[in-house]
């Protein structure tokens, strides 16, 4: 544990291959990632309101997949520069900043929707 707080062990670049709880926990992130790829995939299609959102949900799942199945992909055949272990803690930090930008649109769609239904109510009473 206290290996992840040294320098050397984020910028090694020939790193040693992970152990296999940390393999198990990789495979289950990137099938949660799958699984919800699949879900916000129908949910896009069956869901006319949030539809915008649904996509953007749909995009962030299957693109961070491929991305976390390159990078598992190249720390299970121990490539030397492409195994290193920054690429995984800035995969973290820039899934984290999109997530943070998808909530700040999610607010506005839901805005922009709750708008669109006031406006349809008033105009229920117009001639």
């Amino acid at each position: 544990m206290l290996n992840l707080l040294t320098l050397n062990y984020w910028f090694d670049l020939s790193p040693e291959p992970f152990i296999s709880i940390a393999n198990t926990i990789i495979i289950a992130f990137l099938g949660l990632l799958l699984i919800g790829g699949i879900l916000f995939l129908i949910l896009q299609k069956k869901n006319k309101s949030f539809k915008v959102l649904f996509g953007k949900l749909n995009n962030f799942c299957f693109i961070n997949l491929i991305i976390g199945v390159l990078l598992f992909f190249f720390s299970w055949e121990e490539a030397y520069f492409l195994s290193a272990r920054f690429w995984y803690m800035l995969w973290i930090i820039i899934m984290i900043v999109w997530l943070l930008e998808i909530k700040k649109k999610s607010g506005k769609i839901s805005d922009l929707r709750d708008k669109r239904k006031k406006r349809q109510e008033f105009e229920k009473y117009l001639p």
